[in-house]
């Protein structure tokens, strides 16, 4: 189900009013302000700086949070522009919304890889939510990575991510070797207690798949989010809820 629908159906839910909007759905202010520590407030703001909102609509973000109402980025709607970084050791995708909102996806290259962002490569990484820190072998006709984190962050309101080791076979497909070590950072809205599993080990005419997950509690609504490593024979790529 898309985060659009689940969205929609949390709200119908607690009896919030919707009314659409371009792009989405708008939700009517909930009755109760939310409470937010200053502690929570230096983290978000921190890192609304370090990804480049402007102190306007950063100011514009927290009210919103204060009053209990979803960020751009928490309704399922299309970005208003994407924008792609590289560096020697990284990629990284910046969905950005209409209110400096944003979703971030980073790809650290495995040294012995060197992915490229938007499709396959010799290393064939993909990055949807984040790969990083990926260490790479290879031998005759496979390649293996391990220790490869699979992270998002969500406008550092929600940042998730695990660790996961996969392994790509010439001709055998791809095989999710380890899963764990999921971490979580939540400010603002609450969070339960990550958890990771392997959903589909090996790779076939669908992907292999594992993931981490939790439950988020926000004034505006709960719903599950989720991080996610597909691998296929040719590479591996993440995925956000």
């Amino acid at each position: 189900m898309s985060l659009k629908k689940k969205f929609a159906g949390i709200c119908m839910g607690m009896g919030l009013a919707l009314a659409p909007i371009a792009g989405g759905l708008a939700v009517a202010p909930v009755a109760a302000a939310e409470t937010i520590t200053s502690s929570e407030i230096a983290a978000v703001t921190a890192d609304w700086t370090a990804h480049g909102v402007p102190s306007s609509q950063q100011t514009q973000l927290l009210a919103k949070l204060q009053s209990g109402q979803p960020l751009d980025a928490f309704k399922g709607i299309a970005p208003v522009a994407t924008e792609t970084h590289e560096t020697a050791r990284n990629v990284q995708e910046i969905d950005r919304f209409a209110d400096g909102s944003y979703v971030v996806r980073t790809l650290d290259k495995a040294p012995e890889a060197g992915p490229r962002a938007g499709g396959a490569s010799s290393g064939g990484v993909t990055p949807k939510a984040s790969l990083t820190g990926c260490q790479s072998s290879s031998g005759s006709g496979y390649r293996t990575f391990s220790g490869c984190t699979v992270a998002n962050n969500f406008s550092g309101v929600i940042n998730l991510g695990f660790i996961a080791s996969y392994q790509l076979v010439q001709g055998q497909g791809g095989k999710i070797t380890y899963v764990g070590n999921a971490t979580q950072n939540c400010a603002v809205v609450s969070c339960s207690t990550p958890t990771t599993k392997i959903i589909k080990q090996n790779s076939d005419s669908e992907p292999a798949v594992a993931q981490a997950q939790s439950r988020v509690q926000a004034a505006w609504g709960s719903w599950e989010v989720w991080v996610q490593i597909r691998v296929t024979s040719t590479g591996a790529s993440a995925h956000n809820s």
